[in-house]
């Protein structure tokens, strides 16, 4: 299995991007993930890290895993990004993992929001794989409902009222959502946006115990087959989660009905986007370390910060709080570097 982290072109910025190989060079398919949005990425992060390994050691994928722009380690801030950005990241990867391997047909693998953000309409995708997906209008609901709680928990008190906050986005005003600034303009788009209809083949696995979202799936999207298993909430959780049952049924299902081994040839990556801030992997005594070096636009650098992430944090830290820092100490002349230790991140 070999590994590619890169910087992929999207709009006005780029894309993080990273690549995983099957062990030999054949593959079933093309997996692009679409990962969830705010806190609840970075709660997934190794439910993804881990289900791109399986896929391409069990399954014999190819499989390609992106932040979109304003996310993760890509380009841009957050609240200046929206759905149309998101949408444009996701058809952008799409189309360069089509090119890079032609012939190979293309499942879009969506986890929570980014199953709203993978458009498969009017796509050459192939199929279609969703990890416990979540309506716009129920996942902005939820992110309310975790800012009230959290509020409760840190102050006492909810500092605004539910209607406040609403009227405040309603007017197009932005407010704190995970720790993140949401906007009235990403809060429209993300509501409007319902649980995916699409004529594709596919698979749906629900961790949960709330049935409604089968239903709406069942009647819309018939073509997709859904299944159960039950898991503790991974995308909002500090602690470990075991989500090897879901990679496990995704590989099971893509094996059923992709049979044929395609040979890949050796991929051409794209030339970096942004030099002064790179992917780059460090060997370890045992494995590699995936991190991201800041390089400042002087030389020689006034300073050297190494950024090291708590038990359950990785280096973006939470709401991006290591990234957007070392961004600024660059800019400052100093160089950076954010590391993931083995095994998180």
């Amino acid at each position: 299995m070999t590994i590619h982290a890169f910087q992929l072109p999207s709009g006005d910025g780029w894309l993080h991007a990273t690549l995983t190989l099957p062990p030999r060079p054949q593959a079933r398919a093309a997996v692009l993930i679409c990962p969830p949005l705010v806190e609840e990425r970075k709660a997934s992060q190794r439910a993804m890290v881990d289900g791109a390994r399986h896929l391409a050691e069990a399954a014999a994928c190819v499989v390609l895993r992106i932040d979109y722009r304003g996310c993760g380690d890509s380009s841009g801030m957050f609240e200046a990004t929206g759905v149309g950005d998101w949408r444009s990241d996701t058809e952008r990867a799409a189309d360069w993992l089509r090119a890079a391997f032609p012939g190979l047909p293309q499942i879009r693998l969506g986890i929570r929001a980014g199953a709203l953000l993978a458009g498969t309409e009017d796509t050459d995708a192939s199929a279609m794989v969703i990890w416990e997906p979540v309506a716009g209008e129920a996942f902005i609901r939820q992110l309310l409902q975790r800012r009230m709680v959290n509020d409760m928990i840190a102050y006492g008190r909810a500092r605004a009222s539910r209607a406040a906050l609403d009227a405040t986005l309603k007017q197009g005003g932005s407010v704190d959502l995970d720790g993140y600034t949401v906007t009235g303009a990403q809060v429209a788009g993300l509501a409007a946006l319902p649980l995916p209809a699409t004529r594709l083949p596919g698979l749906v696995i629900l961790t949960g115990a709330d049935t409604r979202v089968q239903g709406v799936l069942s009647e819309q999207s018939p073509s997709l087959e859904c299944v159960t298993h039950r898991l503790a909430p991974f995308w909002n959780s500090v602690g470990h989660v075991d989500t090897q049952p879901l990679a496990e049924a995704t590989s099971q299902w893509i094996q059923k009905h992709f049979d044929t081994l395609h040979a890949i040839s050796p991929v051409s990556l794209p030339s970096p986007v942004a030099p002064l801030e790179a992917p780059v992997t460090i060997p370890a005594r045992e494995g590699e370390l995936r991190a991201i070096l800041h390089r400042p636009p002087v030389d020689p650098p006034r300073e050297a910060f190494l950024f090291l992430g708590g038990w359950s944090g990785d280096r973006q830290g939470p709401h991006r709080l290591f990234l957007r820092f070392a961004r600024r100490l660059a800019e400052a002349g100093h160089l950076c570097l954010r590391m993931d230790y083995r095994g998180r991140g």
